[in-house]
C-alpha cells in the first residue's frame, strides 16, 4: 500500500499496472497512445513538403501574378479607392 500524494488515502499496489486513487480519482487519466507513423506516411510528409517548397520557389520567381481572369498584372495599380486590383 501507498498514500495518494493528493487525498492520503491507503492505495493498492498490483504491479503491472499504474497507481491511481479510487477516492480522489489521483492518476485516472488515460495515457495518450503514441501514434507511430508507417513509412508511407513518413514518405508523404517528405513529398508534400517538397512539392510545397518548389511551388513557393517557382511562385516567388514569377515576374508577375496571375489575376482571377487569367491576365498578368506586372504592377497592381491602386483603385480609386485606395484598394488595388484582385
Amino acid at each position: 500500500m501507498k498514500p495518494c500524494p493528493s487525498c492520503g488515502t491507503d492505495i493498492v499496489i498490483n504491479e503491472g499496472y499504474p497507481l491511481w486513487c479510487d477516492r480522489c480519482d489521483w492518476n485516472l487519466a488515460i495515457p495518450a497512445k503514441i501514434h507511430r507513423s508507417t513509412s508511407w506516411e513518413r514518405m508523404e510528409v517528405k513529398m508534400r513538403h517538397s512539392y510545397g517548397q518548389s511551388l513557393f520557389k517557382e511562385l516567388q520567381e514569377q515576374q508577375g501574378l496571375l489575376t482571377k481572369k487569367g491576365m498578368r498584372n506586372h504592377h497592381a495599380r491602386p483603385r480609386k479607392n485606395g484598394a488595388s486590383h484582385d
